[in-house]
């Protein structure tokens, strides 16, 4: 199952940097070949104001999935108050997580069907 285990901003004077890490211990590298093809088709999903950003890694030793997403707001469109900052963080992590998980989802039974 997907994990984030990093979260960090970064601001500069044109925009906001988050950078989201999340892991999965539970991929095989037939789970990774599919779900690299298909996290590549995730910034079809994002919201087109933000520039995203995804690093995908394999461990094949430990069978370890890296995902490393970094999203770009200008600073015209990033809100000033915390709580909505948070917000917008928090929901690119829970569509992210979403979509990881229902290409996994369709892996399996794509697989089950085929096997």
């Amino acid at each position: 199952m997907i994990q984030i285990v990093d979260i960090k901003t970064n601001e500069n004077q044109t925009s906001t940097h988050i950078f989201l890490k999340f892991e999965d211990n539970t991929v095989n590298k037939e789970l990774y070949t599919y779900l690299k093809e298909q996290l590549d088709k995730f910034k079809l999903y994002t919201n087109n104001d933000y520039s995203t950003k995804l690093e995908i890694k394999y461990n094949n030793h430990i069978e370890t999935l890296t995902i490393e997403i970094t999203i770009i707001i200008p600073v015209k469109i990033m809100p000033k108050e915390l709580d909505k900052s948070v917000e917008i963080i928090m929901n690119k992590i829970n569509l992210f997580r979403n979509y990881y998980e229902s290409q996994t989802e369709i892996f399996k039974r794509t697989k089950y069907i085929t096997d």
